[in-house]
């Protein structure tokens, strides 16, 4: 952000205040009015005069954060000058995290990471208060703590036993030392000489879930499935009627705490489980016999769900709570076969499960994910809570998360959000899940140089401590030891930009036998059916690639790149009549899963490179006019070099991303002059 246009976004028309910073500095302090969040109807969320910023409008994440509490930075509250000084100057501190420090996938600093600071932020403004009494240095500021190596040790050391927050103080001063003293008003200490974290213990990778327990947790999600789909319509409709805020209240509850005449003709909670046919649903687990507690008894139902997908996709966490409700759709990836007299004998079709995902494209983008039968059935089941639920929100489903907040029934003023689970809401059924000494054993297997600890919830006769991304790693550890999931197809499943982040996922797979299946007696080992899901992992991803790339063939688009002029040429074959489609069609599907061609979406169009491309990480899109692999859209190339010169605009003519950004966009236009036919 230039300081042009610095304060552009400012609700009222306001001033900016000058200030020198420690550095002596000029620093500019927004207005008091002057916008910092603000919602989809423009409402703002937080303002920099108020001590209370709510941060969610600018995150993807359906999982909420804490406000940004300026007025409760301090122990004690005295509210007097100096704490005054300290929390406008923590204010302008988060707001040059903001808008000017650099880092993440989106090239700026995430709201969630400036909110992991505030607890070391309330440590140091609690820090520069207590110093006043202090006879050798009296008031500082967080400037100067912050920039000043002898203070900064001071307070270093009383951090000596939180190595957590000395991690965090070392990384905000990397952040803020991405920043141009000229904008924040001083230079931050970057020597870390000072900390002790030499001895920071390794990272563990997640551990995988062993044998036994995996089976076992399929079994069980399985069995809730089975339990949950007896009563989706009724379930449906009782939902809905608690859009009525006395519906399933006693007459005492309805005139003593909601303050209503008393409806005679509305049931109680319990008559409204008979009238529903439910009483056989909410057993168990799900066990509820007040309206107060509905909201919980579908938050673990919803918990079961959202599990179900995790194991059968590998899809992150926030990738599942972002789902909307519409997110399943067939996609044909192998055409009809067809028998001797024109009948369909097989009309093959995959479901995909449509998410966001922000994890390196720093926006939300449509993603898909192959769905088996049984995240196909989740989905059923979550839709029509969310149906239901979309009754007593008012909002038409088609605009609702798939995994709605069901508080609203207790909560009449709830705001539509994703569902913020709780360890209360993990079932009952979970805890089934009992470690054995042989899941120790493969457990450690799976990762020879970690020592499995029971205070880390590693114990025998303990439930197993599951958590969603486990569920991620376990799909792509146990599917690569049955053999039965290549490398492409995970990596391709798990949206991964680089296999070795796949391979990260699959290792020391090979040290245990495969699981996946059901046990023959009679030949000691387990058997995959023929209708198991990793069948369709196995063939549908590699025949998607096929897909894609004979849809190109059949397009009318001139195409450039190398596979895209291969591509023109076929389409002119196929016209002429010497080549048949069904012939170009199984040629290119035995390829695909032969592993000999690929198919990933680029700036410029696709690439059917095999293998990891550094260009493509980097997303340097001059290389595809020369690769072999490219295929280049016109539309698209056009598009680019628009983009390119509209960033090049924003820089001075005589400067180095200007003359880099010509190169580029000469090179490109060179490229585009040549047209389809190079």
């Amino acid at each position: 952000m230039s300081e042009e246009n610095l304060y552009s976004q400012s609700s009222t028309p306001g001033s900016s205040q000058t200030l020198y910073g420690s550095d002596g500095q000029m620093k500019s302090i927004p207005p008091a009015d002057y916008v910092i969040f603000k919602d989809t109807n423009d409402r703002p969320t937080a303002v920099y005069g108020d001590d209370k910023w709510d941060p969610n409008t600018a995150r993807l994440s359906g999982r909420k954060l804490g406000q940004w509490r300026f007025d409760r930075l301090f122990h004690v509250v005295h509210g007097d000058a100096v704490q005054s000084e300290i929390k406008e100057s923590l204010k302008y501190i988060v707001f040059c995290l903001l808008n000017y420090s650099v880092g993440g996938y989106a090239g700026a600093l995430s709201v969630t990471t400036i909110s992991t600071h505030f607890t070391l932020f309330k440590l140091a403004a609690n820090f520069c208060y207590s110093q006043i009494d202090h006879p050798f240095i009296g008031k500082i500021s967080l400037e100067q703590l912050f920039s000043n190596p002898a203070y900064l040790e001071r307070f270093v050391k009383s951090l000596k036993n939180d190595r957590r927050s000395q991690g965090l103080l070392m990384a905000l001063l990397l952040n803020l030392s991405k920043i141009s003293p000229r904008l924040l008003g001083f230079t931050p200490v970057t020597d870390f000489s000072i900390f002790e974290l030499s001895d920071k213990p390794k990272k563990n990778q997640f551990p995988i879930l062993p044998t036994g327990l995996y089976l076992k947790l399929i079994d069980i999600l399985q069995r809730e499935l089975n339990h949950l789909e007896q009563f989706l319509p009724d379930l449906e409709r009782f939902v809905a009627a608690f859009s009525d805020r006395a519906y399933g209240n006693s007459l005492d509850f309805q005139e003593r705490a909601l303050k209503f005449a008393p409806h005679q003709e509305l049931p109680c909670f319990t008559e409204a489980v008979e009238w529903h046919y439910l009483t056989d649903l909410f057993i168990g687990d799900y066990a509820c016999e007040y309206r107060q507690n509905l909201s919980m008894a579908l938050a673990k139902i919803q918990y079961l769900l959202k599990y179900t997908i995790h194991t059968y996709t590998g899809m992150r966490d926030q990738e599942v709570v972002r789902l909307p409700y519409d997110c399943l759709r067939n996609e044909e990836i192998v055409p009809a076969i067809l028998d001797s007299e024109g009948k369909q004998r097989r009309p093959p079709q995959t479901v995909d499960v449509i998410s966001t995902t922000t994890k390196f494209t720093g926006y939300q983008a449509s993603e898909s994910w192959l769905a088996p039968t049984e995240v196909i059935r989740a989905v059923r089941v979550a839709q029509a809570i969310c149906r239901g639920l979309s009754k007593i929100y008012g909002t038409p489903v088609e605009q609702m998360p798939l995994f709605s907040s069901p508080s609203i029934i207790k909560l009449p003023n709830k705001l539509l959000e994703p569902t913020s689970w709780m360890p209360e809401n993990k079932p009952r059924c979970l805890q089934e899940l009992v470690i054995l000494p042989s899941h120790m054993e493969e457990l450690q297997l799976s990762d020879p140089q970690r020592e499995f600890r029971a205070g880390d919830g590693f114990a025998v006769g303990a439930a197993w401590p599951l958590t969603s991304h486990q569920l991620r790693r376990s799909l792509a550890y146990h599917g690569s030891s049955s053999g039965f999931i290549s490398l492409p197809s995970l990596a391709k499943q798990f949206k991964h930009l680089a296999r070795q982040m796949t391979k990260y996922y699959r290792n020391n797979f090979e040290k245990i036998k495969s699981i996946f299946g059901y046990y023959d007696p009679e030949t000691n080992e387990y058997i995959l059916p023929d209708n198991h899901f990793l069948f369709e992992f196995q063939m549908s991803v590699p025949m998607q690639a096929a897909y894609e790339l004979i849809s190109a063939v059949l397009s009318e688009t001139e195409l450039m790149g190398g596979t895209g002029v291969q591509i023109n040429k076929q389409r002119q074959r196929w016209a002429a009549g010497d080549i048949i489609i069904t012939d170009l069609r199984a040629e290119t599907q035995k390829r695909a899963v032969a592993g000999e061609i690929s198919y990933r979406t680029t700036f410029l169009g696709a690439c059917t490179k095999v293998g990891d491309c550094q260009e493509y990480m980097l997303g340097n899109v001059l290389p595809c006019t020369t690769c072999d692999g490219s295929i280049i859209h016109p539309d698209s190339l056009n598009a680019h070099i628009a983009s390119l010169e509209e960033e090049r605009a924003r820089y001075a003519s005589d400067s180095g991303e200007y003359q880099v950004l010509t190169y580029e966009i000469t090179s490109l236009q060179a490229f585009a002059k040549k047209g389809p036919k190079q």
